[in-house]
């Protein structure tokens, strides 16, 4: 695999560790310094990556993604500092879709078959959870209020 897929195979992972590390972090500091803190590391690894020296091409791309996630990461973190974090998940499956447009128009590259099953699944497994956990905060049916409504 190369490097640009063993990325794509730990991003998943990566961001569902960060997930609740903001959460908890949203109520200590605000927005910018936890999104300072989260490109700072990545930051760190970057000179590792490759051994030659970007050309302008790949410094255009470069500074797209970083402007580009450092904007969702800032937007994602303000976020979660309005709303609980699991409304916000079921949003999370967008991602295939914009990523897939993005391939076709940018790269000239169609999905093969398991991307669409791919995204089946994790369509359908978001609206089971997110019908799971609207009907399990619907309140119970109040009791009858004695003397309303019942037969003498």
């Amino acid at each position: 695999m190369s490097r640009l897929g063993d990325a794509g195979v730990c991003t998943p992972p990566s961001i569902a560790a960060a997930t609740p590390i903001v959460k908890k972090d949203r109520t200590r500091r605000a927005p910018g310094p936890r999104v300072l803190m989260g490109c700072a590391g990545p930051i760190a690894f970057v000179p590792m990556l490759s051994r030659e020296w970007p050309t302008a091409e790949a410094w255009l791309y470069l500074w797209g993604m970083a402007l580009s996630g450092t904007a969702a990461h800032v937007l994602f973190t303000r976020a979660v500092g309005l709303v609980e974090i699991t409304s916000l998940q079921p949003l999370e499956f967008a991602k295939l879709p914009f990523a897939v447009i993005l391939a076709w128009l940018v790269f000239s590259e169609w999905p093969d078959i398991w991307i669409w099953i791919g995204g089946s699944v994790i369509f359908a497994s978001t609206a089971y959870i997110t019908r799971r956990e609207a009907m399990a905060r619907q309140p119970a049916i109040p009791e009858a209020k004695a003397g309303v409504g019942t037969p003498l």
